[in-house]
């Protein structure tokens, strides 16, 4: 039983990442591939496309997570955010990320 449900979940969190994939904005894309590449993140993903909020998970004694919100806030510009365009990004420790909890850092990106 364990093993059907832990399955389903991860075809369901494929799933999910393959549909948003198509939902993304170019920009949007970009900025995805080049936060996954920073050293100490684990994953990333776009919480909400539509709204512009990201999630990032990462090494939790990597760097400082408000910082490190604030400097994806400034890839996220030079990965081609539209100007006027607001995005929150929230930094995650892996184990809050998999389970949707709180956040060590925010930023909101202007």
């Amino acid at each position: 039983m364990k093993t059907g449900l832990m399955a389903a979940a991860i075809w369901l969190t494929l799933a999910a990442g393959v549909c948003q994939s198509a939902e993304l904005a170019d920009w949007q894309t970009r900025a995805l591939q080049q936060v996954k590449l920073k050293d100490g993140v684990v994953n990333a993903r776009w919480r909400s496309a539509a709204k512009n909020a990201l999630w990032v998970s990462m090494d939790a004694d990597r760097y400082h997570a408000d910082g490190f919100s604030r400097f994806v806030c400034d890839m996220l510009k030079d990965a081609g955010a539209p100007p006027g365009t607001t995005t929150s990004v929230s930094v995650f420790d892996p184990l809050s990320y998999s389970n949707s909890g709180w956040p060590m850092g925010t930023a909101e990106c202007h």
